[in-house]
């Protein structure tokens, strides 16, 4: 996945994805949210990029009219013509 992928996630560096990316294992994991409790510079960074992309990823106007969207067309009644068998 490209950078500005990322970016768009608050990732601005190939190292901060790698950073990310590394924590996946157990020793790892446990490190980074070490860093987080021990750095509340970051943390508040790293809440703000999450608000930033909650805000501009999930809009719940947006999101209830594809959902209602959905329920529309599923209570529509169906266009397929049954064939008789006989």
């Amino acid at each position: 996945m490209q950078l500005s992928v990322w970016r768009r996630r608050g990732v601005d560096t190939p190292e901060e994805l790698y950073k990310l990316l590394a924590a996946v294992t157990s020793p790892a994991l446990a490190r980074a949210i070490e860093r987080l409790l021990m750095d509340r510079g970051l943390r508040v960074r790293l809440a703000n990029r999450a608000r930033r992309l909650i805000d501009a990823e999930f809009d719940i106007h947006r999101n209830t009219a594809r959902l209602r969207a959905i329920f529309q067309q599923a209570l529509q009644p169906s266009t397929v013509a049954l064939s008789k068998t006989g």
